[in-house]
């Protein structure tokens, strides 16, 4: 089963994503900022990141940033999931590491589970 992270501070976003991919077969855990991200990033495995771009503590672009840095970017597919869907946010998450950067207003939980299913590895932790 693939091990997905979603990280929103939005609790009404985190029921209906977590509910919707544990649906398609995800076990999925939730941080609702960017420093309990941190944390479960640096001491658990996943198979992709979820990742809203303003959050608490920690900014979701400082989380891309400490990924890189670490080197996890090879293996951790990130897709970013924000309202700030402006071209030079697009252009920093992109050049950060993320695979994708979805608009929330435009991207149906479905479309955005198809998305997460085209960058998941073949092999789940």
């Amino acid at each position: 089963m693939h091990r997905i992270l979603i990280v929103d501070d939005d609790p009404i976003i985190l029921c209906i994503y977590r509910r919707k991919l544990q649906c398609a077969g995800f076990n999925v855990t939730v941080a609702t900022d960017g420093e309990q991200a941190g944390e479960l990033l640096n001491n658990e495995s996943f198979d992709i990141l979820l990742l809203d771009l303003a959050l608490p503590k920690i900014s979701g672009l400082e989380i891309l940033k400490m990924l890189g840095t670490k080197g996890l970017l090879a293996n951790l597919p990130v897709i970013a999931f924000t309202n700030s869907y402006l071209p030079d946010i697009i252009n920093q998450v992109k050049e950060a590491g993320a695979k994708e950067c979805l608009s929330k207003t435009e991207n149906s939980p479905e479309s955005v589970i198809d998305t997460i299913l085209k960058h998941l590895p073949q092999n789940p932790s």
